[in-house]
């Protein structure tokens, strides 16, 4: 018959030292999504910005070109998927005396849950831009929408 050695190591790990390895897990899953998931919302309202400086500059090239603005210039600079998944692109540009332009960016509703402080983007002709929270009442000028539009 063979003995068995009861002072012999164990192998493996004890329920305690397992529990204590998925409390940390936790703990660092319950800093690093919030984090992350507000790192894509302002990575997708950077994209957005890009987007909607680039179609000011293109407004304001055809202004010199044809006097005009227009209303359906996103039909000639399309929308990039990363942009037209997060946000929904408005041009108007009534015919107006002066000419005038306005560019909005209204977010879905995802978007809207992961960068709720500058949710919709708006910049005009004269190149003031803007935000809303709620899509209706648009403020210019403050350190909010300076640090919305730089990207903070």
């Amino acid at each position: 018959m063979k003995k068995i050695n009861m002072s012999s190591t164990q192998n493996g790990f004890n329920l305690v030292e397992l529990m204590i390895v998925v409390s940390i897990i936790a703990i660092l899953a319950r800093i690093a999504v919030p984090v992350y998931v507000k790192y894509i919302g302002r990575s997708n309202r950077v994209a957005a910005i890009s987007y909607l400086l680039n179609l000011s500059n293109k407004q304001t090239q055809m202004m010199l070109d044809t006097h005009l603005y227009s209303s359906t210039i996103t039909t000639t600079y399309p929308v990039p998927s990363q942009v037209s998944s997060n946000y929904t692109i408005a041009v108007t540009a009534p015919s107006t005396t002066p000419p005038t332009f306005t560019i909005t960016a209204t977010p879905v509703t995802a978007q809207l849950a992961r960068d709720s402080s500058c949710g919709y983007l708006r910049i005009d002709e004269t190149g003031n831009t803007y935000i809303s929270t709620n899509g209706t009442s648009y403020t210019t000028g403050t350190a909010t929408v300076k640090n919305c539009w730089t990207g903070k």
